[in-house]
């Protein structure tokens, strides 16, 4: 008589519950390793974004500041500059060219109001040895010095020097350029807009300057002015 035997094909396909947990375990300690390091690179990424973001306020506050400060320096050198003028005593020297007197008249009239004082009556040294000592000599910051030429029908180029009164060197030339009769005028209105700068750090310098000369000086003060009144009476 044959046997027949007859497989349970369900319990031959089917895990068992036991050979389940033991599948899943080995997945999952398989990839633990990706998730972890996704996760931690997750985690610097975001990390670096905040301190990114966290980084820019205070770049920009760094920024305002440091502008601020840079404000507020300019601002309190202006007013050093300001004072130094006012305190400062300058030496406007003769002026070169035809018919100069209107000129430096009118160059006169916007300087004198800026400075304590102002001579008009000094010789022009010929060395910048020589402007150093007088600059010692008198205190004097600075000296404004220039001339005025033709260059064609009713034109002329003025042009004014400001030179150290503490190294006697000169500073910066400035010109002004038009109708010889206008050129009155744009003195009054232009000229000290265009020496402010260079002649505020001039005074400042001179200010904190250690004076000296080389030699006892001999001012020339040009050729004494005839007492009328006095002439009249004899």
């Amino acid at each position: 008589m044959s046997r027949m035997f007859v497989l349970d094909s369900s319990a031959a396909s089917a895990p068992t519950a036991a050979s389940t947990l033991s599948d899943a375990t080995r997945l999952r300690a398989r990839f633990a390793p990706g998730r972890s390091s996704l996760a931690c690179i997750l985690a610097l990424l975001l990390t670096g974004g905040a301190s990114v973001a966290l980084a820019a306020p205070r770049k920009a506050a760094a920024k305002s500041h440091s502008r601020a400060k840079a404000h507020a320096s300019t601002e309190a050198r202006a007013r050093e500059e300001a004072e130094a003028i006012t305190a400062s005593k300058i030496a406007l020297l003769a002026f070169h060219g035809d018919n100069t007197e209107q000129i430096r008249a009118q160059v006169i009239k916007v300087l004198k109001p800026k400075v304590r004082e102002i001579s008009t009556n000094l010789k022009s040294p010929d060395t910048t040895e020589q402007f150093r000592d007088m600059g010692a000599a008198l205190d004097l910051a600075l000296y404004v010095h220039g001339q005025i030429k033709d260059t064609g029908k009713d034109m002329a180029v003025l042009t004014i020097d400001l030179r150290s009164g503490v190294s006697g060197r000169k500073l910066t030339t400035v010109k002004l350029t038009g109708n010889r009769r206008k050129l009155y005028a744009d003195a009054e209105d232009e000229l000290w807009h265009k020496i402010e700068k260079p002649f505020g750090r001039a005074c400042l310098e001179a200010t904190k300057a250690v004076r000296h000369h080389n030699a006892p000086m001999r001012i020339e003060a040009g050729t004494p002015v005839e007492d009328s009144s006095a002439r009249s009476s004899l």
